[in-house]
């Protein structure tokens, strides 16, 4: 199924709430990690805005992740990344941090406080096989086991953030 939306070019959005989901009275915070994709972030942020619309959410920090592989990586990174922001007129904290370990163990790491994940979904490959896609979404599944409630997104379209966010 998920490959199908994919292939007819839909954004696909699923939600793994996790095995104890909170009432929430007030919402803390909600963490987007971005892998580069800025189709995703898009996405992601055009989410989170609407949420931030609902009382729960309101004051609700957002906080943009991504994992870099170098210290050296952190300074640029964080500078493209509030760039985007700003030009979005969206107001959320940076932070970027290197990589310890795998990706999931570096979002366990700073994302088990987080009310609700945002997570890229990538998109099944041309050449991938049905299988393969199954495999790797499978094992995703797997990796965000004891997240807080994670919503994976996959954008079909860039998402006009200046026209959104004005």
């Amino acid at each position: 199924m998920l490959a199908t939306v994919q292939r007819r070019r839909r954004n696909l959005i699923v939600v793994h709430e996790g095995e104890d989901l909170p009432v929430l009275a007030k919402a803390r915070r909600m963490d987007i990690w971005w892998a580069g994709n800025p189709r995703n972030l898009g996405l992601m942020l055009a989410l989170a805005f609407l949420l931030r619309k609902h009382p729960v959410w309101a004051a609700a920090e957002t906080v943009v992740w991504c994992s870099v592989d170098t210290e050296e990586q952190v300074a640029p990174t964080t500078k493209k990344v509030k760039e985007i922001l700003k030009g979005a007129r969206f107001a959320a904290e940076v932070r970027v941090v290197q990589k310890e370990g795998d990706a999931f163990a570096t979002i366990r790491q700073h994302s088990l406080e987080a009310d609700l994940l945002f997570m890229g979904l990538r998109a099944r490959a041309a050449d991938e096989s049905l299988e393969d896609y199954a495999a790797y979404y499978a094992l995703l599944c797997e990796q965000t086991d004891g997240l807080p409630p994670t919503v994976l997104v996959t954008a079909a379209e860039d998402v006009d953030l200046h026209r959104l966010f004005a």
